[in-house]
């Protein structure tokens, strides 16, 4: 009987002894992983030490606090979402606007689909859509003719005057075919015949 009470009490003792190693363990578990979690939500050192500290102090308890006021997301987390807000807002402002009426206009578009505004040109060589502004083709190397800005009709001073005759070429003459047609109306008088009476 006493050798039967000895052995119940040695399988009590060594069951008690199991049941403690095993809530150490897991203790000990829930402290590693309170601290390998915090490392990658916070790179504060007063955080981590906090989050630590209220799982090892308050065994049970304190992983269940931890994971009410620990941070929500990881660093790796939070990395890839700002990589993604960065991508969002580098392709919101590569997107091309209308010089003339603000709207977005397609990578593709010669003029502006609301307004009409041209926004593009073709390449004479290649064919490719070149900006209004380049002037040379990155695509085969071809130089742009450079858009010269339209004549007035009604140049204000003597010297614009010039610049618009020069522009529009050589003083016609009579000799010329057409000069006729070039010459205002009141300097073309009819001629007098005159008749043998």
């Amino acid at each position: 009987m006493n050798l039967l009470g000895d052995g119940f009490a040695t399988v009590l003792k060594f069951t008690g002894m199991l049941t403690a190693a095993y809530i150490l363990l897991l203790w000990l578990a829930s402290v590693l992983w309170a601290f390998r979690d915090i490392r990658s939500r916070t790179l504060n050192p007063v955080s981590q030490v906090i989050g630590v500290a209220v799982v090892a102090l308050m065994p049970f308890f304190g992983v269940a606090i931890y994971l009410i006021v620990r941070p929500s997301e990881t660093l790796v987390a939070a990395y890839e979402r700002e990589l993604e807000q960065e991508a969002i807002r580098s392709e919101l402002h590569a997107l091309v606007l209308c010089p003339s009426c603000r709207r977005p206009i397609e990578g593709d578009f010669i003029v502006c689909a609301y307004c009409r505004t041209p926004v593009r040109e073709e390449c004479a060589r290649c064919r490719k859509l070149l900006s209004l502004d380049w002037r040379h083709c990155p695509f085969c190397g071809a130089s742009r003719p450079v858009r010269q800005e339209p004549i007035s009709r009604a140049p204000a001073s003597g010297i614009e005057r010039n610049d618009a005759r020069e522009a529009d070429g050589p003083p016609h003459t009579g000799n010329t075919p057409g000069a006729g047609a070039a010459q205002p109306m009141a300097s073309q008088r009819p001629r007098r015949v005159q008749r043998d009476d």
